[in-house]
């Protein structure tokens, strides 16, 4: 778990209060790890760089292995789902409050405002564990 202050390696400014935690459970040759940020930098550095924050973040990650694990974070060969979901707001890259269609002629304009929006990431993996 973590919770602070932090600022942009880029020019920006703006301070963020920043939090987040994990937790981790291995059963058998299973592995399920949970994730939560609040107003956080999203997983790429530019992310950072440009200061594009996230308003919450949550991933799960569910794995099996090959072999039984041992421990939290010697590599082994593993084959996974991982499933992340991020709310957006006016500090998040994809951030677009008015979709507008492609070829209108008046601008959007809203007396109560738009909504914030949120994006999806499902990925798929194999980690090949070659070595001892």
């Amino acid at each position: 778990m973590y919770y602070g202050t932090a600022q942009a390696n880029g020019s920006d400014e703006r301070l963020i209060k920043r939090g987040g935690g994990d937790v981790r459970f291995i059963y058998k040759k299973v592995k399920v790890t949970g994730a939560v940020k609040v107003n956080d930098w999203g997983p790429f550095d530019y992310h950072r760089d440009f200061n594009l924050t996230y308003p919450l973040q949550m991933s799960l990650d569910i794995s099996t292995s090959l072999g039984k694990p041992d421990w939290f974070i010697l590599p082994d060969t593993r084959i996974g789902i991982m499933g992340t979901w991020r709310s957006l707001n006016e500090f998040s890259p994809r951030y677009s409050p008015n979709q507008a269609e492609p070829f209108a002629d008046q601008p959007i304009i809203s007396p109560i405002g738009f909504p914030n929006g949120s994006e999806w990431e499902i990925r798929t993996y194999v980690h090949i564990n070659i070595g001892k």
